[in-house]
């Protein structure tokens, strides 16, 4: 049935901060905010086993770690409410808080640099680079036979995707689909294939909408990529 951790706040643009909605169903996860995914990882991590992590996102989402937040760590973010984790403050900077869009995994590969045991990041190459051990495409390189490949060697997956990996701006200062609907298709695929199967223990996906084009163009690729994983989401009207 799925459960809303934040009911719908309307389409309004996200920024840093702002979270119009967290749902979830099961250990799927969709938000139009990526701050949210850390929260979301910490309710289902099994104490003591490790995961593969794949992040499909224009982003690397590991902005560089400034030592500060190490002490404005929760002692343990599960424990804590989603509203709780989204309102830990910021060192130093009143107003704004810990957990951003573009920080949550530096955060985390600092302060638990073991859960992951193997990482693949598949990105548009911006922001900082993680300085971790991992498989590291770019879009133009990408291709849905290598996300096939590794989903089909094991279990225990965390992917997490936005969709914003999927659009580009344009020279015109538009947000524009960068594949062809059959390359979509195929990417799909192995991601539908790896969670009926269980493979793919947690997976979170966000819309980013500003960086797609608007929600007009999130919301019916979000509405694809959950029916093909037999995933019944809508946002509502």
């Amino acid at each position: 049935m799925g459960e809303w951790l934040i009911p719908f706040k309307g389409r309004h643009d996200t920024g840093p901060y702002v979270t119009n909605f967290v749902w979830r169903d099961g250990p799927f996860y969709v938000m139009d905010n990526h701050r949210s995914a850390l929260w979301c990882w910490a309710r289902e991590f099994k104490p003591g086993k490790s995961y593969d992590y794949y992040h499909i996102d224009a982003h690397y989402d590991t902005m560089a770690f400034e030592e500060p937040w190490r002490a404005a760590w929760p002692a343990d973010i599960a424990k804590l409410s989603l509203d709780e984790y989204l309102n830990v403050p910021m060192p130093g900077k009143p107003g704004e808080f810990l957990f951003r869009y573009d920080n949550y995994l530096t955060l985390f590969y600092e302060l638990h640099p073991t859960v992951f045991e193997r990482s693949f990041f598949h990105t548009h190459q911006i922001g900082d680079k993680p300085k971790i051990p991992g498989d590291f495409d770019v879009w133009h390189t990408f291709h849905y036979t290598s996300l096939r490949h590794a989903l089909r060697a094991t279990g225990g997956w965390v992917v997490n995707l936005d969709l914003d990996f999927f659009f580009y701006l344009t020279g015109d200062y538009e947000m524009k689909p960068l594949f062809s609907e059959a390359y979509v298709q195929d990417t799909l695929a192995p991601l539908a294939e790896a969670w009926k199967a269980g493979r793919i223990e947690m997976f979170t996906l966000c819309l980013t909408p500003e960086y797609c084009g608007g929600w007009k163009n999130a919301e019916p690729l979000t509405y694809r990529i959950c029916d093909a994983l037999g995933v019944n989401f809508r946002l509502p009207a």
